[in-house]
């Protein structure tokens, strides 16, 4: 159903007549346009002439069919393009007096109009041309004096019709006020449209259900969506007002009703199988002392948590978070001592799990640390875990009848204890199944090839375990809490190494089931804090979901006959892996077979809560508990809102980001030439074979990483990788150790292979000069491409720049890294001789 576009037009197709549509052609499409001589407009996609506005001329003649079609050449011609004129209406008919005369009537005018009279005519002609006469004259009489009364009727008329017309415009009006009334009403409350009539929305006072509907906008846009609305001028209260709104919450410790009031609004925009969430359980050392707190009117410092009684030093913390999606929020805290009994945590958490289903939450899981009180909490709720009972990790769910709640040790703090157990000399010793399953040489893992490696390695250039030092294997006190010190320990690379030392120097076998058992513990630690649907645990791909699993159950027997000490007692992290690793596998098959498609096990560590920590210490490392309480009330309400000031990581707003890629690109200007010394005193055909071994790797993976990201052909794979003659392939032992699926890495040409070990000799003869100058990696590029200018590769795709780019950026992250171990070295040294940087500091 289309109508006319012309002004004045209000044909349309279901009054049959004919529409044709602007013309696709820019420039027919124009003169229609300045055909229809309308001010202000442009024709759309929907835009359409009828067929009155073409005259016969433009139409085609004779076509079989008998359809009505326009000419490719056809403007329109035929327009009002003013308002058309109204027909006048006739006069009234006037009062008359009629004479008849020979058949002949004579209209006769009366002086009063409202009454007229009928006269017989004389016989005789002179009485016939007297009363003509008479009435001729009483016409002219009546006439003159009747003329100026109709212009006084004809002017009241007028503005009669028009006021009848005004007024039922303005019922129209009214109705259509009444009824766009009624449907703003909808969108918007009282407070909103009282903001709409203002230049400004400050110092608004929005109610109760506009504060609702914004967090609900807030929620479900995010912060740059909202930022949009409000830029639209949308009557919305800013992320300011929003936040001030509820810092008002109250914050005591306990469990935070009003804040599930906030969640059950961010729950409502979820669907079902994003409130599968799992309930995290830590905490933080604090500062004791007492405060008193202006908000609540009452002393911090005490101890809140239900039967206990002294001086806070800790502040535990209870958060859930999403598994299936990345959301968390704070729903309960307590300020708790170093002797607690963790039997009362089990009322906190069924009541945390029941408001949780009130508001359509569904808690699968509770992961907490492994201290004390968390094994007090688990034997409570019926968590059993040791070596001559079966494993009890789940109870039927309190709120969910059919389903289960499932208990988990926090993984990073496992894997974080195992190494700390190997760096303080605790012996690991396997069970002979064990032993004589994987064919191992020993059944005893010690610290002893580790600090065998780190020594090994220490004056290379390349090492073969890079992360490996002496400084990871005695950490400190504020060290040994660092998870990223375990898994530098833990790793594949440490395994590869200490595999490296017994095949190409002669260490004892034994070393290799310390080689072994880090391998397990690495990809433990990748199966149960996986963060990408590469390790996620799926059935997309079956074989590699069933050899997960069986790798999983694998581990739980060796942790079960595993013998940690020289007394081999059962340790808390034999109960940490057996109880973490059967509960990841439930919920895995628990949700798989609910129809998701990997479940990602990092959301079921306590990550969150450890972010969370890291931002309260920002200001204070160990704050008091009235600090720790205003710090957590901000974060709170940051987990709603996230009003930025001055940070521009945020701001994802396309309007900017058009502008920036509109800007004119700036062309650098040509750095300074500089000019780097080489010597000749070193060459890579005198490293030890262990060094150059790891040269090897490093050029391997040079190669492997322009195939990946670089734009390649044919004819540069042939050039780069080994040919049937090639031998360069037969050094890379280490590399073949260090690949993580076999035949993932590239066998390096010769040719490739000798022109890098040639740029390695360049940059080792000018490592003492690097530091001195500036556009350090452009020199290099040009003196190893002018020094390999005999090695001659495809220039297709700049081959030769490709590899002597990555190989020369990678080698310079390497000597970075051995300068600033050199600098700590001397600061040591400096500390330890007496020196000091300043005369504060001596004194």
């Amino acid at each position: 159903m289309t109508g006319c576009c012309a002004f004045g037009c209000t044909n349309r197709s279901e009054k049959g007549f004919k529409m044709y549509r602007f013309p696709a052609d820019a420039g027919r499409k124009k003169i229609w346009e300045n055909k229809v001589r309308r001010l202000r407009w442009k024709p759309s996609s929907t835009s359409f002439l009828c067929q009155e506005h073409f005259d016969h001329q433009q139409f085609e003649n004779g076509r079989a069919d008998g359809k009505k079609k326009l000419k490719c050449s056809a403007v329109p011609t035929l327009f009002s393009h003013g308002s058309s004129p109204k027909p006048r209406k006739s006069p009234k008919k006037r009062n008359v007096v009629v004479t008849e005369d020979n058949n002949v009537l004579k209209k006769v005018f009366l002086p009063d109009h409202n009454y007229c009279a009928v006269t017989q005519s004389d016989s005789s002609s002179s009485a016939s041309k007297e009363s003509s006469k008479e009435g001729e004259d009483i016409i002219q009489a009546v006439d003159v004096e009747a003329r100026p009364r109709a212009k006084i009727d004809c002017s009241v008329e007028q503005p009669k019709a028009d006021l009848r017309k005004t007024g039922r415009k303005c019922k129209e009006i009214v109705k259509a006020k009444v009824k766009w009334e009624a449907r703003i009403s909808r969108l918007f409350g009282r407070d909103q449209l009282e903001a709409l009539k203002r230049r400004r929305m400050r110092a608004v006072e929005w109610s109760s259900a506009t504060v609702k509907k914004a967090l609900q906008l807030r929620f479900a846009c995010g912060s740059a969506g909202y930022k949009l609305l409000l830029q639209q001028q949308y009557p919305l209260p800013s992320e300011r007002a929003l936040q001030r709104k509820m810092e008002k919450v109250p914050f005591q410790p306990g469990v935070l009703g009003q804040l599930f009031g906030f969640l059950k609004l961010k729950v409502q925009g979820l669907l079902n199988e994003e409130r599968i969430c799992c309930l995290t359980i830590e905490e933080m050392s604090l500062n004791p002392s007492v405060e008193f707190d202006v908000s609540s009117g009452n002393f911090l410092g005490n101890v809140t948590l239900p039967h206990h009684i002294g001086t806070a030093d800790r502040a535990l913390v209870f958060m859930p978070g999403g598994l299936t999606t990345r959301w968390k929020q704070i729903v309960a805290y307590h300020f708790t001592s170093s002797s607690t009994d963790g039997t009362v945590f089990k009322d906190i958490v069924l009541d945390i799990i029941q408001r949780a289903a009130d508001i359509g939450l569904h808690m699968a899981a509770v992961t907490s640390g492994m201290g004390s009180a968390n094994h007090a909490m688990w034997k409570s709720f019926g968590i059993v875990c040791g070596k001559h009972c079966r494993t009890v990790n789940r109870i039927p769910h309190p709120q969910a009848p059919g389903k289960w709640l499932h208990f988990l040790a926090d993984v990073p703090h496992v894997f974080k204890n195992i190494k700390t157990a190997l760096v303080n000399g605790q012996v690991f010793t396997l069970s002979h199944s064990t032993v004589k399953e994987h064919q191992l040489k020993s059944n005893v893992i010690s610290m002893e090839p580790l600090h065998d490696l780190a020594k090994f390695q220490e004056d290379f250039d390349l090492k073969l375990t890079p992360t490996l030092t002496k400084a990871v294997l005695a950490p400190t006190h504020f060290d040994k809490m660092k998870v990223s010190n375990a898994t530098r320990i833990l790793s594949h690379d440490v395994s590869c190494g200490l595999t490296y030392l017994v095949n190409k120097e002669g260490r004892s076998d034994e070393d290799l089931t310390t080689a072994w058992l880090i391998e397990v513990l690495n990809h433990w630690f990748e199966l149960m804090t996986s963060r990408h649907p590469v390790m996620a645990l799926s059935r997309l791909h079956p074989d590699k979901y069933n050899e997960d699993v069986t790798f999983l159950r694998g581990v739980i027997k060796i942790f079960k006959d595993l013998k940690i000490g020289s007394d081999g007692e059962w340790k808390p992290i034999q109960t940490g892996v057996i109880l973490s690793t059967t509960s990841v596998l439930d919920i895995s098959e628990e949700l798989l077979d609910a129809g998701h498609k990997f479940l990602l096990t990092s959301r079921l560590t306590q990550d969150c809560l450890e972010n969370l920590f890291s931002v309260v210490r920002l200001r204070k490392p160990v704050p008091t508990a009235r600090e720790f309480k205003y710090a957590l009330r901000m974060i709170s309400s940051a987990q709603f809102l996230t009003v930025p000031c001055t940070d521009s990581y945020q701001q994802d707003d396309g309007e900017f980001l058009a502008h920036f890629l509109n800007q004119p690109v700036r062309v650098p200007s040509n750095p300074p030439v500089g000019i780097i010394h080489f010597s000749d005193k070193q060459d890579v055909q005198d490293l030890p074979q262990a060094e150059h071994d790891s040269l090897s790797n490093l050029v391997l993976y040079c190669v492997h990483s322009v195939k990946k990201n670089e734009k390649t052909c044919d004819m540069c794979m042939k050039e780069m990788t080994a040919g049937p003659n090639d031998v360069a392939c037969l050094s890379a032992g280490l590399a073949l150790l260090k690949q993580y699926e076999k035949g993932c890495l590239v066998k390096v040409s010769d040719k490739v292979y000798d022109m890098l070990l040639q740029v390695e000799s360049m940059f080792r003869n000018a490592e003492s000069s690097l530091m001195e100058k500036t556009h350090v990696k452009k020199l290099l590029v040009e003196k190893a491409e002018l020094q390999t200018r005999d090695f001659q590769l495809p220039t297709c795709h700049n081959l030769k720049h490709k590899l002597l780019t990555k190989f020369i950026n990678t080698r310079l992250h390497f000597y970075c890294k051995k300068r600033s171990v050199e600098l700590k070295k001397n600061m040591e040294r400096m500390k330890k001789g007496g020196e000091r940087g300043s005369k504060s500091m001596a004194m």
